[in-house]
This record gives C-alpha cells, structure tokens and sequence, in this order.
C-alpha cells in the first residue's frame, strides 16, 4: 500500500480536567519550593542522573517523586547524599496538584513515549527540564522551551538547565503543543481526514 499522505494526530488531552484536579487542594503537598519528577523507578528513567543533578542544587529544594518503589528510591537517594531533600509520597490518584505546586517537573529518561507528564505539567503551568530523549520531548518543548533540553546522561548539564529554569520562570501555558493536543482540535483533526 502507498498511502497518498501521511498525517500525525495526537493523542487528545482534557485540559478542563486536568486544570480542575491541579487544583484541588492536598495537604500532604510541601509548603517550601520544590521540584517534582513522576515516573516509575526503571533504569530508563535514570534517577541516578536526576540525583546527580539535583545534589548539585541549592539545598533549599525539596525533590518530590511520585513513584513506585519508595524504599528504593529512597536507598539510592543516600548515594547522593540527597535523601533528607527527598518527599517520597508513593502513588497518587491525582498527580496534577503536586505537579501545578512544583517549581518544575524533571525528566532524565534515556528514552520515553511521547511523554505526556511534559504535556500535562505544561498545561498546569508548570515548566519542564528534561532530558533530550528518543521520541516526545523535542516535539513537547519547542521554540523558546527548548533550551530547556538537554542530552541524554549528563548531569551536569540537567543541573545547568534546571537552574537556569528557576531563574526564568517561563510562562508555559502557551507552548505550541498545548493547542495541537487539546481534545477538540485532535477531534477536528479526524474528522477533516474523514472528509478526504
């Protein structure tokens, strides 16, 4: 088969939704700044890198992981000497109010999907740091937000871009990507392939 054309929808984000349980209030949320990385603990995540990086931080920064294996997480944390810094809640239904409340969400990942946490933190206004992976990230973080990537394992250069992050503080809530996977536009999308 030869397809007379090739279009690539993504896949449709509920903003209204997300926006709605960013906001719901948590207890449980640290008051003092921090940044947050949400990811099961793999060795494609590279939390080593995250760790590495974030020693080299300001201390008055907490790191929140919502992940799967707590102890662990907390056991490799001690490597870095990081673990005082480090909130390790476990599993959270609502991940979006921990994300909104954070300075910025951290990916170190070797490869990942599309990445939709990038997507999601944007859409709460969160910004993004991560690591210039295979697929996703450099279709996420485009125009002014790519310089907030970075290659893959090197920590000194996630650390760099972190800082350099706290000090801007972009507005994100207008990243091109937000507009191209709102529902309603990925609906749109379809419905002009179904025309043709």
């Amino acid at each position: 088969i030869n397809p007379s054309a090739i279009a690539t929808i993504y896949n449709p984000f509920d903003f209204e939704k997300i926006r709605q349980q960013a906001n719901e209030q948590n207890n449980n949320i640290p008051n003092e700044p921090y940044l947050i990385h949400v990811g099961r603990l793999a060795k494609q995540k590279r939390h080593d890198i995250l760790f590495a990086a974030f020693a080299k931080l300001d201390k008055k920064y907490k790191l929140v992981l919502l992940c799967n294996k707590p102890a662990k997480a907390l056991k490799l944390a001690q490597e870095y000497g990081i673990e005082k810094q480090l909130v390790v809640p476990g599993f959270q239904q609502n991940p979006y109010n921990w994300i909104k409340q954070a300075e910025a969400l951290l990916l170190s990942s070797d490869f990942e999907g599309f990445g939709n946490v990038i997507v999601e933190a944007l859409a709460v206004g969160t910004p993004v740091v991560s690591t210039n992976c295979t697929f996703g990230p450099s279709e996420i973080l485009t125009g002014e937000l790519s310089k907030y990537l970075v290659p893959v394992g090197q920590s000194e250069a996630l650390a760099n871009a972190i800082k350099q992050v706290l000090a801007d503080k972009p507005n994100v809530e207008n990243a091109d990507i937000l507009k191209q996977v709102q529902a309603e536009h990925v609906a749109l999308q379809y419905l002009a392939l179904a025309i043709h």
